[in-house]
């Protein structure tokens, strides 16, 4: 008997766990929800394992089935539900890439058949986790959708990439990466009302002018009391509102700028917008916050009237100064499911390390949004991640810097805000002293 190759035996324990779930499929008791969503997942990871090689050549793969013509009965009677030794035996034998093309269709199938069951909106706002059983280990998964994934393609003419293109209307994460839970959070047209999708989509950053930063040493490092501005419940106000005026789905304020102070000014705001007007996403910075004894950099998402919001926990410490920040480190990584796309939340440090680089390419988000704290070296870090997930997953990055103000004035530096945006080609950096800079789709520049 031919060796299998090194992708199959990997793939083993999928091909064995979609036996199973034959066995399962055939007890009339059995929830056809719960099976399709199960071997979708198992489906996808075994894909997911081949080689780079197997992967480039998808392209040859794509558009030879069409997935929304899945009839539940078809899906039920897939060769991939109805596996037996011998079929098992069968799947072997083929080549990795004619296997590797079975797979493929099979996600198409079954992707199509998923999106048949669940044409309406998930009611609960967390994703949950879809856990399966590959070999003696329990894996979860999130499966979701992506409305917009589409409109962040490759150009027109350029051929479709597996990453990119073995889901068309869904999206499937792993629930720990790098030993960090992911927690997919859903921000529904309930909260933020559906967007023209046919718009440009548009992200606005607030900078403070006049800012200082009040910290304090502790046992162990510092920690951040005060930021203060000149007028900043204003400068706030102001930010909301004209973000509002543009039209913008998404408002960053940068790290270490939003006290809970500011946190309720911001929500008071927003619910006092009138109904007419669209409410953005607000990534309300990050603030240290007390927790066990130490602190935690926290960053708050604000969406419309919700009531709980969503939270980001800071990973890696940063040094200011002679310190080190004294933070108990976030042990998860967050993706937020909007009706503009997928987000990834980071904050500074945990985005321009350049071996956080893993992470976020792994999430595969559609944007990346990132407020910081810092100075041109950190600019240059967040713009060298940028560059770097462009290339590798199309991923458009946002990042809103608050400038260390004992940086000001020093190599000719007088903007108090930084930003990294992405331009035509790749990421650029772009310094302003005003107080709300803007990004767009439709130009891929900043005013």
């Amino acid at each position: 008997m031919t060796a299998l190759s090194h992708w199959k035996l990997r793939i083993d324990k999928h091909l064995r766990a979609l036996m199973g779930l034959s066995q399962v499929a055939q007890d009339e008791r059995s929830h056809d929800d719960d099976i399709i969503e199960k071997a979708l997942v198992i489906l996808w990871d075994a894909a997911n394992q081949a080689s780079t090689t197997l992967k480039r050549g998808f392209s040859s793969v794509a558009g030879r089935y069409d997935p929304t013509h899945s009839e539940i009965e078809e899906i039920m009677a897939d060769e991939f539900l109805t596996l037996d030794d011998s079929k098992l035996s069968a799947l072997r034998r083929k080549s990795d890439a004619r296997l590797f093309e079975s797979i493929c269709s099979a996600i198409g199938r079954f992707e199509g058949a998923y999106l048949r069951r669940h044409d309406g909106i998930r009611k609960e706002t967390k994703v949950p986790v879809v856990t399966v059983e590959l070999g003696d280990n329990e894996c979860g998964f999130h499966v979701f959708r992506s409305r917009r994934r589409g409109a962040w393609k490759p150009g027109a003419g350029s051929k479709p990439t597996f990453e990119k293109g073995v889901l068309t209307g869904l999206r499937i994460v792993p629930a720990v990466i790098d030993d960090l839970t992911v927690s997919v959070e859903c921000i529904r047209p309930s909260d933020l009302r559906e967007f023209d999708i046919e718009n440009p989509i548009r992200f606005a950053g607030c900078t403070f002018d006049n800012f200082t930063l009040g910290t304090k040493k502790t046992q162990t490092g510092f920690c951040v009391v005060t930021a203060d501005a000149k007028d900043k419940n204003q400068q706030i106000e102001d930010a909301i509102r004209s973000a509002v005026a543009q039209e913008c789905h998404l408002l960053v304020f940068p790290e270490l700028t939003i006290d809970p102070d500011s946190i309720t000014l911001i929500q008071t705001i927003l619910a006092r917008l009138p109904l007419e007007q669209q409410a953005p996403v607000v990534i309300a910075g990050s603030w240290h916050h007390p927790e066990n004894g130490s602190f935690t950099n926290k960053s708050v998402v604000l969406h419309g009237e919700s009531i709980a919001p969503i939270t980001y926990n800071k990973r890696l410490p940063f040094r200011y100064v002679s310190d080190d920040e004294d933070i108990i480190k976030g042990q998860s990584l967050l993706l937020l499911e909007c009706p503009f796309g997928i987000l990834t939340v980071a904050i500074c440090l945990d985005f321009c390390d350049k071996t956080q680089i893993g992470n976020f390419v792994a999430l595969d988000p559609d944007f990346a949004i990132v407020p910081s704290f810092g100075n041109d070296q950190t600019l240059q870090g967040h713009h060298d991640t940028a560059k770097s997930l462009y290339q590798q997953r199309s991923c458009r990055t946002f990042v809103v810097q608050q400038l260390d103000p004992t940086q000001i004035g020093q190599g000719g530096l007088t903007a108090h805000g930084g930003y990294v945006h992405q331009s035509s080609s790749e990421p650029s950096i772009h310094h302003s002293s005003a107080p709300v800079c803007v990004w767009s789709s439709a130009t891929n520049s900043i005013t």
